[in-house]
């Protein structure tokens, strides 16, 4: 999908307008997963940035990210059979 927005002359003489693409799609992605509606490697892969800059996006704006262990897959996995049979 594209998406076409209108930004009015003035704030492109300060500032490039790859550099406002870049911007928006890592607050958009930032947005998407603070919300829990993708995951911390989708919303990198969103943003076009690596998942260590992501990661520092989100520590920058206090934004919490989740990481599990194996162990803690392991017990989630195993509390979702439990709960489907």
């Amino acid at each position: 999908m594209q998406l076409n927005i209108e930004i009015p002359d003035e704030y492109l003489s300060v500032t490039q307008p790859n550099e406002i693409v870049k911007c928006l799609k890592l607050n958009v992605a930032l947005m998407m997963y603070q919300s829990g509606e993708v995951s911390v490697e989708a919303a990198s892969k969103f943003a076009e940035v690596p998942l260590y800059d992501f990661f520092d996006e989100c520590k920058k704006r206090l934004i919490e990210v989740q990481c599990y262990d194996a162990s803690e897959v392991f017990e989630d996995v195993a509390t979702y059979m439990r709960a489907v049979s």
